[in-house]
């Protein structure tokens, strides 16, 4: 039994108004919050629409010259659209929360770590379901960078990333091993 299409929507305006502000509490502490408004509106299906507040909210910490930390918290909205689900949402509200410390080794070399923990609120749907769909999302990087010069970078991480949804067969997990180099001119 078909409901008709997905309703896929590519074309759209969106607007955000922002309020962005950045402290430098200390020598060694940075405050960073931003506050805004997003209004997204699709030419072709306006079930598709949404708009709502969005924002963050980080510290930095930087206790030597060789150790930071970052601490970060936030909401945002995304667009979500599938091709092969006409009930599916149009957009999700995401509320997050990372932790990033990093080692600067040498004025060439860094070693970073960070955790993100996000829940997903899939919303807007173009046609109403019993259950909405929610996500918890775990993503943990390890990272180490080098600079051996000013136009030249090395980045190498490994990842791991794991999903878990109250829809059957969204579950996932992976592991990602990545490596890329530079050249600025």
């Amino acid at each position: 039994h078909t409901l008709g299409p997905a309703l896929l929507d590519t074309r759209y305006d969106q607007r955000e108004t922002e309020l962005r502000t950045i402290w430098r509490a200390s020598a060694h502490s940075t405050l960073d919050a931003r506050l805004a408004y997003r209004d997204r509106t699709h030419e072709h299906y306006s079930q598709r629409d949404y708009s709502g507040t969005v924002g963050s909210l980080s510290y930095l910490w930087m206790p030597t010259g060789k150790l930071q930390f970052t601490l970060a918290a936030g909401r945002d909205l995304g667009s979500y659209q599938e091709t092969t689900n006409q009930y599916s949402s149009s957009y999700y509200a995401s509320d997050y929360v990372s932790l990033a410390p990093a080692w600067l080794i040498t004025d060439k070399t860094t070693l970073r770590f960070k955790y993100d923990l996000s829940k997903r609120d899939y919303r807007g749907a173009v046609v109403a379901r019993p259950d909405s769909r929610e996500d918890t999302m775990r993503v943990a990087q390890l990272s180490l960078a080098w600079r051996p010069t000013a136009s030249i970078n090395v980045d190498s991480y490994v990842t791991r990333e794991t999903r878990s949804s109250n829809i059957d067969g969204a579950d996932y997990h992976d592991n990602i091993i990545g490596i890329s180099a530079g050249l600025r001119f």
